[in-house]
């Protein structure tokens, strides 16, 4: 199955992508509040998120998702292991908007771990590595012009 990832390290086709065990210790406090509320309604049986591949299944959310990182490269890959949880990141953004509401935002985990999505779902796949199939976008050029494209600004 081909998927979408948004990355900052630079990758050529063929090249095994995993995670670097980096995501959680890079998080500000408001992010981290929110993947604690995702750890404390993980069921047993899925994966930590600290411990896994972010991937979009869509082209169009990893688009969306890059504008947003700066020198984020955008690549075309190939899950190679089971995919281990389909979650809607637009779910974990609604959590940090409920962030004070500690009910609210633990229903809304319980949700994302049920795999339900939002009015506006941005669906990430959780897998353990994944190839790269085609590299699409590498350059920071590239992605301000695409950010630009977004906010409906023409640049020269």
């Amino acid at each position: 199955m081909n998927a979408y990832r948004v990355d900052k390290r630079l990758f050529d086709v063929g090249d095994v992508v995993t995670q670097t065990g980096e995501y959680l210790t890079k998080l500000d406090c408001e992010h981290a509040l929110v993947e604690q509320y995702l750890a404390c309604k993980r069921p047993d049986s899925k994966p930590s998120r600290d411990e896994v591949l972010f991937v979009f299944a869509s082209r169009v959310a990893a688009e969306r998702f890059r504008t947003n990182e700066v020198n984020g490269k955008l690549y075309e890959v190939n899950i190679q292991a089971p995919l281990l949880h389909r979650g809607d990141m637009n779910l974990t953004n609604e959590i940090l908007q409920a962030r004070a509401d500690s009910a609210r935002a633990g229903a809304l985990a319980e949700r994302y771990w049920r795999g339900q999505e939002s009015a506006c779902p941005q669906i990430e796949l959780l897998v353990k590595v994944a190839i790269v199939v085609s590299v699409i976008f590498t350059t920071e050029a590239e992605r301000r012009r695409a950010f630009a494209a977004r906010a409906g600004i023409q640049l020269p």
